[in-house]
């Protein structure tokens, strides 16, 4: 599974708007997300699957 799909699969109230410090502009705002995930990199040469890890994805509103 990808990145994008496991996003877009989400439900919305897994999505936090988070303002981290003020810029030249405006506040730095984005949206962020986080899940556990198993990597699947060279999951094949391994007699055990990955640990689980958290994924922390930043997708800000509107961008797609």
């Amino acid at each position: 599974m990808s990145v994008k799909d496991l996003a877009l699969g989400l439900p919305s109230r897994a999505w936090r708007g988070v303002t981290w410090r003020e810029g030249s502009q405006a506040e730095l705002t984005s949206r962020f997300a986080a899940a556990r995930v198993r990597p699947a990199h060279r999951n094949t040469l391994r007699s055990e699957p990955w640990p689980k890890e958290w994924l922390l994805i930043e997708w800000p509103k509107g961008s797609y």
